[in-house]
């Protein structure tokens, strides 16, 4: 016979001590985080209690520390690269401060779009491009298998840029 886990909301009543129904959830939550009782994954997306050691997500250790290159093989600057190669000739690419983000320009050599993580949604697999001017609010990107890990990954991601760029912009 198995035993039900407890939820995570009964974990951190339990831990502060708190009745059953005197704080809402996301109260409580937040004072457990503050007080180093729970967790918030990297993914963004689960908070975890006591003795969990591993997301239930991402599968990431919850004391994940990656070395150098382990986390995310390319930065955003190689995907403005690659999408500007599949867009043809006469498009060009460079790299953010870091490769934190890209700028993609065309033939034109008019406006460039810039190409960056949509932090705001809380998600890794989501890209935003948008004419750097600021004029348009950009499209965003949704990477069905998250970030690339190898080269044809990385051909796949910006044939969906390229084609985000093809169908909302003309440079």
């Amino acid at each position: 016979m198995t035993a039900e886990l407890p939820t995570a909301e009964s974990v951190v009543r339990a831990l502060l001590g708190a009745a059953a129904d005197s704080t809402e959830e996301s109260a409580l939550c937040d004072v457990a985080m503050r007080a180093g009782l729970m967790w918030l994954c990297p993914c963004g997306r689960i908070n975890h209690t006591g003795p969990v050691l591993r997301c239930q997500d991402c599968h990431r250790d919850r004391y994940y520390s990656p070395g150098v290159g382990e986390e995310y093989t390319y930065v955003l600057g190689d995907y403005a690269h690659e999408t500007a190669r599949v867009l043809g000739a006469g498009f060009g690419a460079e790299s953010g401060y870091l490769g934190a983000y890209g700028h993609i320009w065309g033939p034109s050599g008019g406006e460039s779009l810039r190409l960056w993580v949509d932090a705001e949604a809380g998600d890794e697999s989501r890209l935003r491009i948008a004419l750097t001017d600021g004029i348009d609010d950009g499209h965003e990107i949704d990477l069905p298998g998250g970030a690339p890990n190898d080269g044809a990954e990385l051909r796949t991601v910006a044939e969906i840029i390229a084609a985000t760029i093809r169908a909302n912009y003309t440079l």
